[in-house]
Formats: structure tokens, sequence, C-alpha cells
């Protein structure tokens, strides 16, 4: 599923934090399922993954106002 991207971040320098958003769709998630994200580093060895479930969502707040730098 693609998801619109709110910052275009390319390239994240050493010894730097940076923030991502995706937007997406309202949707449920069924309780013997989970959303699993995945992000992989090009051209690396680091790889994150987590999972989210429906209570997940069901606990998430609206962002009215989106302030990305």
């Amino acid at each position: 599923m693609a998801a619109p991207r709110y910052n275009n971040l390319m390239l994240i320098g050493g010894q730097r934090t940076e923030r991502m958003v995706f937007a997406l769709p309202k949707f449920t998630i069924p309780d013997d399922k989970m959303l699993v994200v995945e992000l992989n580093e090009q051209n690396g060895g680091r790889h994150q993954r987590f999972t989210v479930d429906n209570t997940d969502l069901v606990r998430a707040r609206v962002i009215n106002e989106l302030k990305v730098k």
C-alpha cells in the first residue's frame, strides 16, 4: 500500500535523527492480522521492522495540523 510522504528525505547524515510521516487512509485490521512496516537502508545492512495491530489504530489520535520541517 503506497502512502503519501510529507517530507522527501533521500539522505540522512551520520549521527543525525530525522522523522518521516506517512499518511494512510482510515482502515481497520482484523483481530488475527497485523500491519507490518519494514524500512531497509539502501546500499546498507540496517533493517527496521515493526508491527501495528488494530488496538494501536483504535488508540491513535487525529492530527488536525501537521507541521513538518
